[in-house]
């Protein structure tokens, strides 16, 4: 468990070095002026987009440093950390497909990298212990949750991630 905690604080740390870099875009990229060239309905957007990405960065950050615990023993914890993971993985993709690769690359698919790993060896170290209850009578969706990366689902108030999805007859 202190393994665990370990990663998912590491992870929550360079999110929230994230914060501060992207709290700094505005001068860096000098937005004032290189902005005005869009719509202000486009720009409006963008900056929106923006400050819900800087948003989510801050509770990926917060999340896991401070509430490691709750986290950890949460009901939803997987989707939430699928979550994370994908997050981080888009914006790998984002980086090459995107932005093309530059000399700044190595650095970004570093700094997205490790999180990404460390907010999903959680999920798929307990991906493959739920493997092992193949012969249960109780299967989780949990292996979907690992699969298809998706935030909980919840229907009528029950938690899709602890109903019984499979029942092999014994």
């Amino acid at each position: 468990m202190k393994a665990q905690t370990l990663l998912l604080r590491i992870a929550g740390f360079i999110s929230l070095l994230f914060v501060v870099f992207h709290l700094l875009f505005h001068l860096m990229f000098n937005w004032g002026n290189t902005l005005s060239v869009l719509s202000s309905i486009n720009r409006a957007i963008f900056l929106t987009y923006h400050a819900i990405c800087i948003l989510m960065l801050l509770l990926m950050g917060i999340v896991p440093i401070f509430k490691t615990k709750a986290l950890l023993s949460s009901s939803i914890k997987y989707s939430i950390l699928s979550f994370f993971s994908v997050f981080y993985l888009i914006r790998i993709v984002a980086e090459f497909t995107l932005f093309g690769i530059s000399c700044s690359s190595p650095a970004i698919l570093i700094m997205c990298l490790v999180p990404m790993i460390f907010y999903a060896a959680f999920v798929f170290k307990t991906y493959n212990r739920m493997n092992k209850l193949k012969n249960s009578s109780q299967l989780f969706i949990m292996r979907g949750t690992a699969l298809v990366c998706f935030i909980p689902l919840f229907h009528k108030g029950v938690d899709l991630l602890s109903v019984e999805v499979y029942n092999d007859g014994q």
